[in-house]
């Protein structure tokens, strides 16, 4: 096999679907690549439903302030790095806003 810096994505992707990969580190090789390739972001779905006027202006103004354009995916979802959802996080617990959290790599 190639030096692991040479893996190609390709190969990865089906050894990780469909394949056997035997090597006595392979955790290693995976996840070397998934940090040059991937970052961690969480996917938020929130409700504003069951919310207070005045809380619901508070969270949507935070919404803003955090998210950028393009990490508004819809209504009440949020595609965010994970760095910026603590401050997000804390909000909504101190108001009680239901929510639902995803990591997921992009």
């Amino acid at each position: 096999m190639r030096e692991k810096k040479d893996v190609e994505s390709s190969f990865l992707f089906e050894i990780c679907n469909k394949g056997l990969f035997l090597s006595p580190y392979p955790e290693k090789i995976f996840s070397e690549y998934l940090k040059k390739s991937l970052s961690p972001y969480l996917l938020i779905k929130y409700s504003t439903k069951n919310l207070h006027e005045k809380d619901k202006k508070k969270l949507l103004r935070n919404v803003k302030k955090i998210a950028d354009k393009n990490s508004k995916i819809g209504k009440g979802v949020l595609l965010i790095k994970k760095e910026k959802f603590e401050k997000l996080k804390e909000l909504m617990d101190s108001i009680k806003a239901d929510y639902r959290v995803k990591e997921v790599w992009v």
